[in-house]
């Protein structure tokens, strides 16, 4: 079995989209994964991407915490992170590379959640960052969680 060092490679496109909530609302994003050298995260064993395309909002983060503590909390600073972990929570799953092509496979919302914690520390956030945002999405991402739909064919 190949093993793969952890990082993020491939291209993507992540353009403004509309404006949602009113005054204080978020920015919605629509992200392209790029057709011919798409977005992927590898680690250890498993090479990850996330759908083709889908809304955004690179990261429930209140407002509050971007302020007070940017940090570890700036939407800006982890953007590929929050954008699989968005697409994990949109679909259920991620797409994996299997021989042949790419399949995609339902996860947990837990294992969705892990992963983001892995990907925050391979964008170079630290482990305080990582946990605690880890520990957000755990208290606060279960309703979320509950409005996902079947993907995209990859």
């Amino acid at each position: 079995m190949t093993t793969y060092s952890k990082g993020f490679s491939g291209k993507h496109s992540l353009d403004p989209d509309h404006w949602q909530g009113g005054m204080f609302g978020k920015q919605i994003y629509e992200f392209n994964n790029d057709p011919v050298d798409p977005l992927t995260y590898c680690a250890g064993v498993r090479i990850i991407r996330p759908d083709q395309h889908f809304l955004t909002d690179m990261g429930s983060v209140p407002k509050t915490l971007q302020y007070i503590a940017p940090k570890w909390f700036a939407k800006d600073r982890f953007p590929k992170a929050y954008i699989f972990h968005d697409s994990g929570y949109k679909h259920g799953g991620h797409w994996l590379a299997v021989k042949g092509g790419w399949r995609f496979f339902k996860m947990t919302r837990q294992m969705v959640d892990e992963l983001l914690l892995d990907m925050i520390i391979a964008e170079g956030g630290g482990e305080i960052a990582a946990n605690l945002i880890y520990a957000g999405v755990r208290s606060g991402g279960w309703l979320a969680w509950r409005h996902r739909k079947a993907p995209v064919a990859g």
